[in-house]
């Protein structure tokens, strides 16, 4: 027996035919990320090495001066450790956790 999800429109045709994987966000945080630090976010159930993904996105006062800001994420267990390099002000970023 295959797998996989169709789903089909009002006027019944098929929208959407996948036997793969479809990623759906399970955690949304803004957080504030003082500059050169870490930052620990809490998570229940992440794991590393699994089906999980994370997107971290940044962002600065308009009025800051463009700069290179380095921004590591790692997952551990039950959290993601969020870690900025490079930077001299704090950051305000959204976290986005996708479980596949």
């Amino acid at each position: 027996m295959a797998y996989g999800l169709q789903v089909w429109g009002s006027g019944g045709d098929i929208v959407l035919d996948t036997t793969y994987r479809i990623s759906r966000i399970v955690h949304e945080q803004f957080c504030t990320i003082p500059a050169n630090s870490t930052l620990s976010v809490s998570v229940p159930g992440i794991q590393p090495f699994s089906n999980w993904a994370v997107q971290c996105q940044a962002y600065s006062s308009y009025l800051a001066p463009p700069h290179l800001l380095i921004i590591s994420l790692e997952i551990q267990t039950d959290i993601i450790l969020i870690k900025t390099f490079n930077s001299s002000l704090s950051l305000t970023a959204k976290l986005i956790v996708y479980r596949m």
